[in-house]
Parts: C-alpha cells; structure tokens; sequence
C-alpha cells in the first residue's frame, strides 16, 4: 500500500475529533538482507553479537516530545486533537473487506476508533530502526548502514478509510571506521541522523514544508 496524500478540505473541518495515537518505537537491531541458511544465521549473528548488543540499548529519547509537536502542530492550525491512550492491538482487529484501489485499510479500525471517542485517528509509528546488511550466506557484501522507518497514516472512524499514509525510510552510509566497539559511536550517530530524516519527511507529507519548518 503506497502513500496516500493528506486533501487539503481536511484543515477546514475544525469540528471533527482528531486523535493522535503513539505507538512504542520498534527495539533497534541488527538487520541482514540476502540470502541465508539457519547455519549461515547462527554464524552472522554470532559475528555480530556486539553490535546487536549496542544497539538493543539505542533509546530514541525525544521520540515523545516530537510526538506532542506533532499534537502541538495540528493546535496550532485551530484543530480539534486529543492525545490517545487506549491500547491498540492490531493483530487482533478483525479484516475488513477493503477496496483494491487502497483508500481503506485492510484491518477494521472503526470499533477501536469510536471507543476512542473520535472521529479520525492519526497513528505514528517507529516500526524499524537500526543497521541493515547486505550478506551471501555468512559473507557481508559491505559494510553495515544505519536504517529507521517512521511513519503515520490516518483512519476515519465511519469508514475506515484512509485519509492519509506516509512511511518513510532512511538509508545512510556510516562514513570512516564503522566497526568500533564498544559504543560504536560513528553507527550510533548515524542511525539517530536517520531517525530524523525520516520523521521530518513524515512532518513535510503532512503538515506541508512551510508549515513542518515551524514546528520543533
């Protein structure tokens, strides 16, 4: 499912109850692409036990205060927004029979949206982040690069229709020596740059860049 713009007659319906739901960001890893066996995993992840190590005690610190600007952002244009707290498990929401054209999501939000007392939903999320690897078997075809996808979409509540999706993800060569255990600070740096890239674009998609540059 592609990304799906934010229509401009959203910023004039300030009566509708926006929520803004923050999902807990994905735990860093270590990723590897590319073809490999059971064997070939025990050994990969063996070599790569220190930096999976590291990077498990990654925390995205600010990761709330950008989602109260995000809140903040929508105030600020004379929106109706409230914070939720109720939790989603969306392995357990029932499918919904969704058009192929994507305008409606593939999970039935509709029941947990209106228990949430709003009209529409805005989720954002930090499902990936971390390092990605390219390898054949147990031999890397490179070096290491730091890697976060963040996202957001949002669900109406009458129709489960998408009123917008974004997920962006950033890929970023770790310049000079990557392998520097025990804190690994050129991969550390790295991957944080990448977690900004992404939810910046996240901000543009929906605020547009004029309006994203004014918020923190």
């Amino acid at each position: 499912m592609g990304p799906r713009p934010l229509q401009d007659n959203f910023w004039q319906d300030r009566q509708a109850k926006i929520g803004v739901l923050v999902m807990n960001p994905a735990a860093p890893r270590a990723m590897r692409t590319g073809d490999q066996r059971l064997l070939d995993l025990a050994i990969n992840e063996l070599a790569n036990n220190s930096l999976e190590s590291h990077l498990t005690k990654l925390r995205v610190d600010d990761h709330e205060k950008f989602c109260t600007d995000f809140i903040e952002g929508l105030v600020s244009k004379g929106m109706n927004v409230q914070r939720v707290s109720l939790p989603l498990d969306v392995n357990s929401l029932s499918e919904f029979e969704a058009p192929l054209d994507g305008s409606c999501e593939t999970k039935d939000y509709r029941p947990y949206i209106q228990e949430a007392g709003v009209d529409k939903l805005i989720i954002l999320s930090l499902p990936a982040m971390g390092t990605t690897r390219p390898y054949y078997g147990f031999v890397p075809l490179g070096p290491p690069k730091a890697i976060c996808m963040f996202g957001g979409k949002m669900i109406e509540a009458k129709t489960n229709k998408l009123l917008w999706s974004y997920f962006y993800t950033s890929i970023l060569a770790i310049p000079g020596n990557w392998d520097n255990p025990p804190q690994f600070p050129e991969v550390t740096a790295r991957v944080f740059e990448a977690v900004n890239i992404s939810r910046e674009s996240v901000k543009k998609s929906f605020f547009g860049p004029s309006v994203a540059k004014a918020i923190p």
